[in-house]
């Protein structure tokens, strides 16, 4: 799957969904991109839904729908896929909970491929819809602390009345190097041109039951986003479970909606500087309440409070 033919569809989505006057236009490009991510649709008799026994799996001994779709409900996901990968009668048997398993418990984070994929899904399976109850989405990106690295290790230092060893200052220099070179080379413009607000208003609104959203920040455990190893934070000397170190590198982004780039920003001095000709800046909490927005159940869905 060619990311920049993902990227075209998304910023054709997001032009579909500025103008309501298009909305004709919409289901034919989630179909689109639901074919980019899955392939293009099967109809008639489906591996994941079809009951019929294949001539190789005869000799399997033969069980209800009923039966194995109740031992199936018991399966961690593991093993619900190895059962749906024995045959087409057991993929059937099982889809009610395969389906349940894609729809509970879902964290998304702010990446076109999970979101297209988790879009495309909604898409091809309306089952999984109506089976989305709740979202979980991380609400906070990488970012370089507005004041700078030694600020925030001092902060957390006050904070937990710590002291830093030569050995603790190594691991810091080499965690802040390794966290700078993926902030610069991270490319947000999923974000800043919107495309991540649309594909938010397009999953909430393939969800018709959605009921609670809840904003999450990236903690410890959070930090497997491929930039760093989390058991070197382990080797610090102070290092305890539950240490704060969130702050350090992630943070809620902002964005000009105009512009599409970063025009407000605060300086090491604590100012908030804002470029000359700046827009609108949206933040996460924007980019969340349009969703909602879209999808008219503004008084169905709760938003469960996250203070940055």
């Amino acid at each position: 799957m060619s990311e920049f033919k993902l990227n075209n569809v998304v910023n054709l989505l997001t032009n579909i969904v500025k103008d309501p006057s298009r909305k004709d236009e919409l289901y034919p490009a989630v179909e689109k991109l639901a074919t980019m991510c899955l392939g293009p649709a099967e109809y008639g008799e489906h591996p994941s839904i079809g009951a019929k026994l294949e001539s190789d799996t005869m000799d399997l001994p033969y069980l209800p729908n009923e039966i194995l779709g109740e031992i199936a409900s018991y399966l961690d996901p593991k093993a619900l896929k190895n059962m749906r990968l024995v045959s087409r009668h057991f993929a059937g048997a099982a889809s009610h909970t395969w389906v349940c398993s894609l729809a509970s418990g879902r964290t998304l984070q702010p990446k076109l491929v999970k979101l297209a994929r988790f879009l495309s899904l909604l898409v091809r399976f309306p089952a999984l819809r109506v089976r989305v109850l709740d979202l979980t989405l991380m609400a906070e990106v990488l970012r370089v602390h507005e004041y700078g690295y030694n600020w925030a290790w001092e902060q957390l230092q006050d904070s937990e009345q710590v002291d830093f060893t030569e050995e603790d200052m190594d691991i810091i220099h080499k965690v802040n190097t390794a966290h700078a070179e993926v902030v610069r080379a991270a490319d947000n413009s999923f974000i800043y041109t919107g495309a991540y607000r649309t594909m938010l208003c397009l999953i909430f609104k393939f969800c018709p039951n959605l009921a609670s959203v809840r904003p999450r920040q990236n903690l410890l455990d959070g930090h497997a986003n491929g930039w760093i190893d989390t058991a070197v934070f382990k080797e610090l000397s102070f290092y305890k479970p539950g240490l704060p170190l969130n702050d350090i590198f992630y943070g809620e982004y902002q964005y000009d909606t105009v512009h599409e780039r970063v025009t407000e920003y605060i300086d090491e001095f604590g100012d908030t500087i804002t470029e000359p000709g700046a827009g609108p800046q949206y933040t996460f909490v924007e980019d969340l309440m349009t969703a909602i927005l879209f999808t008219g159940r503004l008084d169905k869905i709760k938003i469960e409070e996250l203070h940055f």
